[in-house]
């Protein structure tokens, strides 16, 4: 995992440093064919333009996320407010004004307008995808951001127009090779993405994913997230092999961030066991780095497994895309377990956004003496994670169901002198935390600061929140779209 601000969570907003430069971007996108190659390879070409007005779905989100080239609040606000296919209309509109000065303050414009209509709606819709804090700076420094991003998108759609629709299609699949999946696609995984939306997470939902591989291991009930530093000692070898058998042997799949150390060592032990898992990657599917590990990537594929990346197949994997790409593995994962971290490990990062979606963290302990077990120590420390001291602590969190004692109460139940005399081994056993929960959302829901109220000073809220995120992830518990969960029994 990237170690890099692994303190600080990455901040997603609408500036041109969240995107790939042109010239690059274009220098390896127009590298595929001999056809339409432009003059000069750091410039869009001149020339004639195919403005694809009606392409496909998976065609039109890639062109999106082409677009975009990453989380992006402005785009998903414009497709919030306007719709995929409009969104396209009006860029396509854009691109023919006078200038580019002209196109990019409209486009700006019609940006800044979504994102305030974004912000003003009920930001828990899986529709509203722009963050808060995006609008909340001052008027002139969001137009400064915008307008320059707005560049950067009118050149990459200059890009995009210069191609025929079928060479296109070749190369925003990388020749086929990648499957595109977006909102409407049958194995997008609309219910764990819309955890990005929560708003004690406030990120943005992929405007699209590109996969290499089983695209339906994305809608697999159970995923566990397995995330750990590059620098692995053998005890973490050990730990990373364990878990991962674990998780496995209880009918999940695996999800890595496909790097060295942790992330390979839990990848390569689901090929062993012959287990499909998933690496979701920081850089474009076509070049998958690092590129020490491609013939790991390459049996993940071949034996059932999937690549997924957000950013375009030729998108180069710089230093923020780690950050970013750690909070989809975070979205994914119906639990997120750190099996060996450093201090500074992006790991942590992962954790971080796992914590803000409700997601139960599960750290495994090490030698203080090590650096290399630093990270999770530092976790069950500050108690944001939960011990794993044995692999059967593992069992409540991966298992699809839980023992609970939900057994409504007996209006027929004796009430006397005799009954409240009763002595203490004929008393019923207290609740457990998970089954208070379930006892307090079955008759309406309540949101998790309600929960937290309620059940404090007996529970910290970071208990309370990990297990909603446990009762959610086996089903005991849905969340609806004002935000409130209830018990899946009492809907």
């Amino acid at each position: 995992m990237n170690s890099q601000s692994a303190n600080t969570r990455h901040v997603l907003t609408p500036s041109v440093s969240s995107l790939s430069s042109p010239s690059s971007s274009w220098q390896a996108f127009s590298s595929l064919s001999s056809t339409s190659t432009p003059a000069s390879p750091t410039t869009p070409p001149s020339g004639t333009i195919f403005a694809v007005r009606t392409p496909s779905e998976e065609i039109l989100w890639a062109q999106l996320g082409y677009i975009a080239n990453g989380p992006s609040s402005g785009m998903s606000a414009l497709i919030s407010t306007h719709g995929a296919r409009e969104t396209w209309d009006r860029l396509i509109h854009l691109s023919q004004q006078e200038s580019e000065q002209d196109s990019c303050e409209h486009l700006a414009s019609l940006v800044i307008s979504a994102l305030h209509k974004s912000v003003s709606e009920d930001t828990s819709r899986p529709s509203s995808a722009s963050r808060p804090s995006t609008v909340s700076r001052s008027s002139a420094q969001l137009r400064a951001n915008v307008v320059a991003t707005a560049h950067t998108w009118y050149r990459r759609l200059l890009e995009l127009l210069s191609f025929p629709a079928d060479v296109l299609a070749m190369r925003l699949s990388a020749n086929k090779r990648l499957h595109i999946l977006y909102p409407a696609h049958p194995c997008w995984p609309a219910e764990k993405l819309e955890r990005l939306l929560l708003p004690s997470c406030s990120s943005v939902m992929p405007i699209c994913l590109w996969i290499e591989g089983d695209a339906s291991l994305l809608i697999e009930p159970h995923i566990s997230g397995i995330v750990g530093s590059r620098q692995m000692s053998d005890y973490g070898k050990r730990c990373t092999q364990e878990v991962t058998r674990a998780c496995y042997n209880a009918g999940s799949v695996v999800i890595t961030g496909g790097a060295f150390g942790v992330d390979a060592q839990a990848n390569a032990t689901a090929l062993s066991m012959n287990q499909p898992s998933i690496a979701m990657m920081a850089g474009g599917l076509a070049n998958p780095t690092p590129s020490a590990n491609k013939p790991l990537f390459s049996e993940i594929v071949s034996t059932g497994g999937a690549l997924v990346s957000e950013v375009p197949p030729y998108s180069v994997p710089f230093s923020s895309r780690f950050l970013e790409r750690n909070r989809i593995i975070a979205a994914l994962s119906d639990v997120l377990i750190v099996a060996q971290a450093r201090y500074r490990s992006g790991a942590l990062n992962t954790a971080r956004w796992a914590e803000e979606m409700y997601r139960p963290v599960l750290a495994i302990p090490g030698n203080i003496d090590e650096p290399s077990n630093a990270g999770c120590n530092q976790l069950l420390r500050s108690q944001k994670a939960t011990i794993v001291t044995d692999i059967s602590d593992l069992s409540d969190f991966l298992s699809p169901t839980l023992s609970l004692n939900l057994s409504e109460p007996n209006p027929d139940a004796p009430t006397s002198e005799h009954a409240a005399s009763r002595t203490d081994k004929h008393a019923p056993e207290p609740l457990s935390l998970e089954e208070e929960i379930l006892h307090l959302t079955a008759r309406q829901g309540k949101t998790v600061d309600e929960l937290v109220s309620k059940l404090q000073p007996r529970y910290p809220a970071r208990e309370v929140s990990q297990s909603m995120g446990l009762l959610e992830a086996q089903g005991h518990l849905i969340r609806l779209p004002t935000g409130k969960f209830v018990h899946a029994q009492h809907p």
